[in-house]
């Protein structure tokens, strides 16, 4: 039952992500706030590791040093995207300028319903991360915080 419910989580993701209106994507965010940038996750091209979070999660905060670690060491094979809660979305810029200014992550936002996160499967776990192959399909999530190697299981059969 659990990997029939699995398969169907997976299925649904992938259904979600291809009849999403691709214009929409995520507003990308840099330290000085919103930007008119979009970014969508699924049309990177590389392994990309999706990652919703929110200054108010201690657990976010804990595994943004290994995210950050896998941008710079697989930069130009995993994309870091990651997409913070609508929820004191405010707050970002500042943590983003004072931590992460020179990182390859990709800071988003989410829309004020957390459409995408709960298009992704979200639901009531922070963090959250969807692993998506160089196509843009959902290979795996990760429910909760991980370390460096739970990212590095994720996506290493899936590097080229």
């Amino acid at each position: 039952m659990k990997k029939f419910v699995s398969i169907l989580l997976i299925f649904t993701m992938l259904f979600c992500l291809f009849s999403c209106d691709s214009d929409k994507g995520l507003i990308v965010v840099d330290e000085t706030g919103e930007t008119e940038s979009r970014v969508d996750p699924a049309s990177l091209g590389t392994v990309t590791i999706l990652n919703f979070w929110g200054v108010w999660c201690p657990y976010c905060i804990y595994e943004m040093p290994y995210l950050n670690r896998i941008a710079t060491e697989y930069k130009g094979k995993v994309s870091v995207v990651a997409v913070h809660t609508y929820s004191r979305k405010d707050e970002a810029p500042t943590f983003i300028m004072e931590n992460y200014k020179e990182s390859d992550i990709i800071f988003a936002i989410d829309d004020e319903n957390e459409g995408y996160y709960e298009e992704m499967g979200g639901y009531m776990y922070y963090p959250y991360t969807v692993i998506l192959d160089k196509n843009g399909q959902v290979v795996d999530t990760i429910n909760g915080a991980t370390n460096y190697q739970g990212f590095i299981d994720a996506i290493s059969d899936y590097i080229e």
